[in-house]
């Protein structure tokens, strides 16, 4: 005889039930851990929590004046660049067009870290944290490593509305930049222009080769810089050369003689002072050149012939690129003394992270001496144009 098939009671469905209610209770909770570990994770990381996302996207109401938050955003993030001593050599920007909006610009950065020594997450927190106080988020954030150099992109705005991509560049090695000063008397310097480095050309106005020996050094890939003659401590007796600036002149006249320096000589990217210990002091000559400079937008080289040279205060005031020079490699002529001086130029990169030597082009041995000891250099430093160390 079959059995009869047990039918439940009503109390094992009532405990059918309660498992099924615990077991999701139990998963609502794990999802709940889930995505507040997730929250918490995103934060660590420098990136805005699940719960910060969600809020501006779902209620973007919540940004009163996007123009306003942008701007401080703006503001804030250059304070920041500026006091981290992140340099500034790469730059562009985007027009980008909001659906029943008005259009914004996204700017495009790429500055490089001051410091070997520090990590480039203590860059990367700072500018979150800048961000972030000024009421934006870190939108995206990726990693590059290459051989030469290591970096991150960090990309700042508003939800769905990105303002400001900058990437932190970090070389591995530190930087050299190499400056030949006084060119344009001689019609070739084959010596200096086939040396496989980066090097600028300074070219002085008003000489029989300034405007060839330029385009010599624009053709063989070099940076061409104008080396305006300046009035030194010791004039008359000391003469800086035809078209320099003299403390006598008026500021329309010092503005008139940089003008027609600047016109004989093409393809000039920057500008360093020759001689000059008396015209760099005296802050009315500077305030003109640097105006002037900032005009053109071209950087500026302090050769720091006087240690009271106003010319890299007065730029860096003024928002022009400039650097000082740090060490001079042939004061002497003497081999072994310019060998000495290339090796202060690698030991004070090493412990700044970048430095700028001067050489001059009627050294005889300068070229030598730099030629038999660019294996060496390469090893310990990398040789960058002058334009890659100016801020």
């Amino acid at each position: 005889m079959a059995k009869k098939k047990e039918q439940k009671t009503p109390k094992s469905k009532k405990e059918s039930s309660l498992q099924i209610i615990n077991s999701i209770f139990f998963l609502l909770v794990l999802l709940i851990l889930a995505i507040l570990g997730l929250d918490y994770l995103q934060k660590k990381a420098g990136l805005p929590g699940l719960f910060d996302s969600f809020r501006q996207i779902v209620f973007p109401d919540q940004v009163k004046d996007p123009g306003k938050v942008s701007r401080e955003i703006t503001l804030t993030l250059d304070e920041t660049l500026e006091r981290l001593g992140l340099k500034e050599f790469k730059s562009g920007a985007e027009v980008k067009e909001a659906p029943h909006s008005t259009s914004w610009i996204h700017s495009k950065r790429e500055v490089k870290a001051a410091s070997r020594n520090r990590d480039l997450k203590e860059y990367e927190a700072a500018l979150t944290e800048a961000a972030t106080h000024a009421g934006g988020l870190l939108l995206s954030r990726t990693e590059t490593h290459k051989p030469e150099y290591e970096a991150v992109s960090l990309t700042f705005g508003l939800p769905s509305r990105p303002l400001h991509s900058i990437t932190i560049r970090r070389p591995s090695k530190p930087e050299v930049a190499i400056i030949i000063d006084d060119a344009g008397y001689a019609p070739k310097i084959d010596e200096f222009l086939s040396l496989d480095c980066p090097l600028a050309i300074a070219v002085l106005p008003h000489l029989a080769y300034s405007r060839q020996t330029a385009q010599q050094a624009r053709q063989a890939n070099k940076e061409v810089m104008l080396h305006m003659p300046m009035e030194p401590n010791e004039y008359p007796e000391r003469n800086p050369g035809k078209g320099a600036v003299l403390s006598e002149m008026s500021k329309t006249e010092i503005r008139e003689t940089l003008q027609a320096a600047l016109r004989g000589i093409p393809f000039v990217v920057g500008v360093n002072n020759h001689m000059g210990s008396r015209a760099t002091e005296d802050e009315r000559i500077m305030s003109v050149i640097i105006d002037e400079l900032k005009r053109k937008n071209l950087y500026f080289v302090d050769s720091m012939t006087s240690s009271e040279s106003v010319g890299y205060t007065l730029a860096r005031q003024n928002k022009v690129r400039t650097e000082k020079r740090q060490v001079f490699l042939d004061n002497l002529e003497d081999e072994a003394a310019i060998k000495a001086q290339l090796k202060l130029l690698v030991e004070t990169a090493k412990s700044r992270g970048s430095a700028i030597g001067i050489g001059h082009v009627q050294r005889t041995n300068t070229a030598r001496v730099l030629r038999d000891m660019l294996p060496q250099l390469k090893e310990e430093v990398e040789i960058v144009p002058v334009s890659m160390l100016v801020n």
